[in-house]
């Protein structure tokens, strides 16, 4: 790139993904995605790829360069440590600690109790404020 990268929102913070990584590497799923923002591109793209690429080439590709010139090739770590050892980065945005979409992909028969759970609340506080008790 000619600018130095930077992040697209929404931003996960590294535990986050660590707990997906770990979660993926113990269990035998085929994918999983660190929050909403990124499983909504994916559905997307799987139902409408051309539209997709329209966006993601839009507001993606567009929204990742920064204002700062893009520094040496060598420093960025890709082929040794750049001598920055941070995992947060330089990114002064919003970083979501947590994500429910996550937590219930990882834990899906406790999402759907808890789901159960609060459909049979609602039904029956619906229940009693129609019958006027």
């Amino acid at each position: 790139m000619d600018a130095e990268p930077k992040h697209v929102p929404p931003v996960y913070a590294p535990e986050t993904v660590a707990r997906v990584i770990l979660h993926a590497a113990e269990m035998p799923v085929r994918d999983i995605f660190v929050g909403g923002g990124g499983k909504g591109p994916s559905m997307l793209g799987y139902s409408m790829p051309r539209l997709t690429d329209r966006v993601m080439r839009a507001v993606f590709f567009a929204g990742s360069k920064s204002d700062r010139p893009a520094g040496p090739r060598d420093e960025h770590g890709l082929d040794r440590p750049s001598g920055e050892l941070s995992a947060r980065g330089n990114y002064e945005g919003y970083v979501a600690e947590t994500s429910p979409y996550t937590t219930a992909a990882l834990h899906p028969v406790a999402s759907r109790a808890a789901l159960v759970g609060a459909g049979a609340a609602a039904l029956v506080w619906w229940r009693a404020t129609r019958h006027g008790r």
